[in-house]
């Protein structure tokens, strides 16, 4: 039996006091328990003594909706503490990770785990509830991936819903089924709200997806749009260099407007960032055998709903990093 936790550790040096904020797991090994640490939040130690009790309730109250989590997990989502530490150490940005020896276990024993199939509106609506919580916004936004090469023929394509902030509340496994898109993108909602118009990487096989979407929205009155957005990106020299990326936008005319799809981009930008932090880190600890694509987008859901909580933890404890 293994469980995680949070822990403040008092250090003195120079007649200065310390505190660390550490997170720990239990393990039993046999008659004993042992803790080992996974994550030391240094940067605590710069907050004064009277912050950090605030800060450790607050990221105790993650753990606690950890274990709601674990107890709803549908059976394709295995790698629910994977999740959990590389949003932890990529929202404080821990000068150590997670050991890459000690992460490649974790994936390893993750994989093992077998959940009963739970019913998937409940898993939903738990993010939802929380993301309430936050101060979810009325906006929602469909935000569709492509998790495989674009050249391949049937690659796996996914769709978040997140609100307008940027907090992930559903996934939906689009399949390899090329022309099947459209129908799972129709109905999909949560909690009854339908998302107000789609966002993608502009590739064929999503520009088809929406081409055959329109002829079922026809009441809508809904449109495809391409957009372009620039990106600055250091390049390996250390000098600016920018990136042209075309994405498409799929909704209503009414609705597709320019502020809106600019929340909705600076939303997606952070999730995006944060999508391609687990897959470096994944990939780097399982020496490029990384998790299957179908498990991966639970995974991903997953870290980027923790991210987005420790990212609204760091902000109200005014945290810099």
């Amino acid at each position: 039996m293994a469980g995680l936790f949070f822990r403040v550790v008092n250090a003195r040096y120079k007649d200065r006091q310390y505190a660390y904020l550490k997170l720990l797991e239990s393990q039993r090994l046999g008659d004993k328990i042992k803790h080992k640490q996974l994550v030391n939040l240094s940067i605590a130690s710069r907050l004064p003594p009277e912050k950090i009790k605030p800060l450790f309730d607050d990221l105790t109250k993650s753990i606690v909706f950890y274990k709601e989590i674990a107890e709803l997990l549908p059976s394709s989502c295995r790698y629910l503490k994977t999740a959990y530490l590389l949003a932890l150490e990529n929202a404080f940005k821990v000068p150590q990770h997670v050991q890459d020896r000690d992460l490649r276990e974790i994936i390893r024993t993750d994989s093992k785990i077998k959940h009963t199939d739970p019913d998937e509106d409940e898993f939903f609506n738990l993010f939802y509830k929380k993301a309430r919580d936050y101060g979810i916004l009325p906006q929602i936004i469909g935000w569709i991936e492509n998790l495989e090469n674009e050249r391949q023929e049937n690659s796996l394509l996914a769709c978040f819903l997140t609100d307008s902030t940027g907090f992930p509340l559903m996934f939906k496994n689009l399949g390899r089924e090329t022309g099947k898109e459209a129908a799972g993108l129709k109905d999909l909602k949560t909690k009854n709200l339908k998302p107000e118009f789609f966002l993608a990487p502009a590739c064929e096989r999503i520009y088809n997806t929406f081409r055959l979407m329109e002829p079922v929205e026809k009441g809508k009155s809904c449109v495809v749009q391409e957009i372009f957005v620039v990106k600055q990106l250091n390049g390996w020299s250390g000098k600016p260099e920018f990136s042209l990326k075309k994405l498409l936008v799929y909704g209503p005319a009414s609705v597709v407007r320019e502020e809106k799809i600019g929340r909705a981009l600076l939303a997606v930008a952070g999730l995006k960032n944060h999508l391609d932090y687990v897959s470096s880190r994944i990939g780097m600890a399982t020496r490029g055998h990384p998790v299957p694509a179908h498990e991966l987008i639970c995974t991903y859901f997953l870290s980027m709903f923790f991210k987005k909580m420790f990212d609204e933890i760091t902000v109200r404890h005014n945290i810099q990093k």
